[in-house]
């Protein structure tokens, strides 16, 4: 070799070689750990749980000013119940009417609650006793009625107070998130957004919490909470389905998000437990085809999602509904973890090509 070309020191080959062996053997760790926590949530066999479900919220989840009494969780409870999932509703708190369905009107929702001072009751009750093993939250409408923005570093990022507000709401549920995380690891989470606000002055900053919320559910995710799921719910309920308070929803608007929390908790597990999907996908080829919500073919299609509530057509609306929720509405956590295993082999594959170059000097 030219002395314009001296020879690389000895140490810089192994070195090299060291580097890509431990970037390729982490990416395959977060691939396994990704693929354990989903194992180990779902039943021996791979196949869906018994699932017990804790509604996790304020007064929208307590189904304030709904008929019911009940908000979605009658809606919720009828499409579960016409599936093939076997789920069951708990929690220390209890309200409304859960008729036609036969499930229980327990759950952990708190009238008025914010964030932090949800994050104090709950954590007092005892819900988190209870073994529930699919924790759905909508949490932090009424950080944004009554909680502006005192953190400085937030301003100096986002101008708008309003928005600013919502960030500094989500600042504080990430806080709550990695408390739930310490008392139900073994859970899965799915993470709502907030609903729509017919308040301009509560509506934008619930638009700038729900903007921050992907990007918290993914960090959760990539820093071991790896059964957190992020569900869309702003776009669910319209303008002309929220009641004269602004806040909570009409009985067609409750509906709705009933049938999205659904679609969420059905994305959700047939993506953690696939034998579940293939089971059903072998019985249905020597079955007619599928009319109940349990053996659609096609998730998040209107027809896969009956609308069978009193209130309701025999349609879902074009502007709004479960009709436009998608797997995608509940892949956050996923796509995250599969993305961090394709960066550490994309990396290990280059330094092993510098390798390679450093042999053939």
């Amino acid at each position: 070799m030219s002395p314009n070309n001296p020879s690389p020191p000895p140490w810089a080959l192994p070195l090299f070689m060291l580097l890509s062996i431990l970037l390729l053997l982490t990416g395959q760790s977060a691939a396994q750990t990704s693929s354990s926590s989903a194992l180990s949530w779902c039943d021996p066999n791979g196949t869906i749980p018994d699932l017990t479900i804790l509604a996790m919220g304020a007064s929208i989840v307590y189904g304030h000013s709904s008929t019911s009494e009940a908000g979605f969780r009658p809606r919720l409870a009828q499409l579960l119940e016409t599936s093939n999932m076997t789920a069951s509703m708990v929690g220390t708190q209890w309200s409304g009417n859960m008729l036609p369905s036969t499930y229980s009107n327990h759950h952990e929702a708190y009238e008025g609650a914010t964030i932090e001072g949800y994050a104090v009751k709950i954590a007092a009750s005892g819900a988190y006793n209870m073994n529930a093993n699919v924790l759905m939250i909508l949490l932090g409408t009424n950080d944004c009625w009554w909680l502006p923005n005192t953190d400085p570093e937030i301003t100096a990022v986002e101008p708008d107070e309003r928005k600013a507000a919502g960030l500094a709401a989500m600042k504080r549920f990430t806080t709550f998130l990695a408390e739930i995380h310490s008392h139900a690891p073994d859970a899965l989470v799915l993470v709502a957004e907030l609903p729509k606000n017919g308040q301009e002055h509560a509506d934008r900053c619930i638009q700038g919490f729900d903007a921050a919320l992907p990007a918290v559910v993914e960090k959760a995710v990539e820093e071991g909470q790896s059964l957190v799921r992020f569900v869309r719910m702003y776009d669910v309920v319209s303008y002309d389905q929220i009641q004269v308070d602004g806040t909570h929803p009409t009985d067609r608007g409750y509906d709705l998000m009933g049938e999205r929390w659904f679609e969420a908790i059905r994305n959700a597990t047939e993506e953690l437990c696939p034998e579940r999907e293939e089971l059903e996908d072998s019985q249905d080829q020597n079955q007619e085809p599928p009319t109940s919500v349990g053996n659609a073919t096609a998730p998040g299609s209107a027809d896969s999602v009956p609308s069978t509530s009193s209130n309701s057509s025999s349609e879902l609306p074009q502007s709004g509904g479960t009709e436009q929720a998608t797997s995608a509405d509940v892949e956050v956590g996923k796509v995250s973890s599969a993305s961090r295993a394709q960066v550490y082999t994309l990396w290990s594959a280059w330094l092993l090509m510098i390798c390679v170059a450093l042999v053939a000097a």
